[in-house]
């Protein structure tokens, strides 16, 4: 499905991005309860973390949302702000969150976007790409991002946009890992979202996962980390802010965590879900629906402890190749675990058998993705791109640079097999994923633009084309299957070239 554009007026109201408006309902006797009952609201630190939602011109889906969070076990721990950026709808929206501030007797902040980033001189394609609706939601959230770690100066927020709901332990949860952030320097966020979240595939309520594919829709993050991330926030990401997030994960050494069974549910459809084949994966997932405070504290999430019980599972994983899936006599029928080695390009060929996310390898960790093998076998199935996971497989079953491995940059325009010929080499697309990292890039070109996400034949390359909203990017790709033969006049593409042979 083809992504649909938010309903909203243009930006014309300028002003500034730090403006906001403050929604208080006195707190009385009658409306004070006592700890951690759920609703007493009016005595949270000042040094709690912030829970942010982010909405648009969605007058009941913000309602909804707001409301049922603030219900939730935990709510009583967290300060609430509500993030508009439609200035032509803030009067309407203002008054949906002042009804719900009153109902549930407790102070709401709500911030105002009213302004974009300013045009760039001679970047026609990025100030084009300004109005678009994935522009507008990419500086919604650095607006967010920027007044909760910056002007309110909170040490943790939550992010959610309207369109989410959540399973009964959301806020524990947050509160539950929270410490993790202390503990592991390599941590960027706790996330309530699986993208394998499905019926066959998601089944322990209590099983988290670590992942360096920033996952989102309901997500915590920690200051530090913001100014981690803002140092290289993309003025131009075309594809979604949080794809280009993910292409940054690998650069900041960064892994977020993640639940087997989703805390948040997607009911939304807009610019980042098409409308109906997206709509429908969506409606399919499940939702935790977990006592708030059973998780535990994650401790095995750790990194060396975690690297440590993935290789034991990898080790003493029965091998199953992709050909053999939907056979009979199935190849899960006995106690496992299993291991399924795969390339790049067999994902799409593995996804609709297993039923994971459809067309990109989301969730992995190292290379490694772990679910459940059928609807009736709940042992452990690890899916290892070949690849990415070489350091955990043996070594038949992993693909490694060729020993005559060359990395050769193209002129402007032009293909890999052009490159790698001039160079007396031939240009392998088993190869180019080698290349195809934000490390790899910047040793080749300037991407003053930074590192982006893309989707293309060409892929990786550096855009050279100051007519392009991309320009000055250095364009990656996660799905897909790049090809040695092909070029783009605006880009430069960064090739992986082998000897020849025959």
């Amino acid at each position: 499905g083809r992504c649909t554009p938010r309903e909203a007026l243009p930006y014309g109201v300028r002003g500034s991005q730090s403006g906001f408006h403050v929604l208080k309902k006195a707190c009385s006797s009658r409306m004070r309860r006592s700890p951690g009952q759920v609703g007493g609201l009016c005595s949270v630190s000042a040094g709690a973390p912030l829970l942010v939602v982010l909405a648009h011109n969605r007058q009941q889906f913000l309602k909804d949302s707001i409301t049922a969070v603030a219900a939730l076990a935990g709510a009583e721990k967290f300060l609430f702000r509500v993030s508009l950026d439609d200035p032509s709808c803030f009067a309407e929206m203002a008054g949906v969150v002042g009804a719900v501030a009153a109902d549930a007797g407790r102070e709401i902040v709500l911030w105002k976007k009213t302004s974009m980033f300013p045009p760039v001189e001679g970047k026609t394609g990025i100030n084009d790409f300004d109005s678009t609706a994935v522009s507008k939601i990419a500086q919604h959230y650095f607006f967010a991002f920027v007044r909760a770690f910056e002007t309110e100066n909170a040490t943790y927020a939550v992010f959610m946009e309207d369109d989410l709901r959540p399973a009964p332990d959301l806020l524990t949860y947050f509160l539950d890992l929270k410490w993790l952030f202390e503990a592991d320097s390599t941590l960027l966020c706790l996330s309530a979202w699986n993208d394998n979240g499905f019926p066959t595939l998601a089944r322990d309520q209590h099983r988290l996962f670590r992942t360096d594919h920033f996952p989102g829709l309901g997500w915590m993050t920690e200051r530090s980390r913001w100014y981690d991330v803002k140092s290289l926030w993309s003025r131009a990401p075309t594809t979604g802010w949080d794809h280009w997030l993910r292409r940054y994960m690998a650069l900041l050494h960064k892994q977020c965590i993640y639940p087997e069974v989703p805390r948040t549910r997607h009911i939304g459809t807009g610019t980042n879900v098409g409308e109906a084949e997206e709509a429908a994966v969506y409606s399919r997932m499940v939702l935790a629906d977990m006592p708030p405070g059973e998780l535990g504290n994650g401790s095995d999430l750790l990194p060396d402890v975690y690297a440590a019980a993935m290789r034991l599972l990898v080790d003493s994983a029965q091998v199953v190749q992709v050909p053999e899936i939907g056979r009979q006599p199935s190849p899960f029928s006995t106690e496992g675990p299993f291991l399924v080695p795969i390339t790049r390009e067999e994902y799409g060929l593995l996804a609709p058998r297993l039923g994971l996310w459809p067309c990109e390898y989301r969730g992995a960790w190292s290379g490694l993705l772990v679910v459940r093998a059928t609807p009736d076998n709940s042992a452990d199935l690890i899916v290892a791109d070949r690849h990415v996971a070489a350091a955990f497989l043996p070594r038949h079953l992993r693909v490694e640079p060729a020993l005559s491995f060359q990395i050769a940059s193209a002129a402007p325009g032009t293909t890999c097999d052009e490159a790698c010929s001039e160079l007396g080499l031939a240009c392998d697309e088993s190869q180019l994923q080698f290349v195809n990292t934000c490390h790899h890039m910047l040793r080749a070109f300037p991407c003053e633009g930074g590192c982006g996400h893309e989707v293309g034949d060409d892929l990786p390359a550096y855009v050279h084309d100051e007519r392009m909203a991309t320009a000055g990017q250095c364009l990656l790709f996660d799905s897909g299957s790049p090809k040695c033969d092909r070029g783009h006049p605006s880009t430069t593409r960064l090739c992986g070239c082998v000897m020849r042979y025959g």
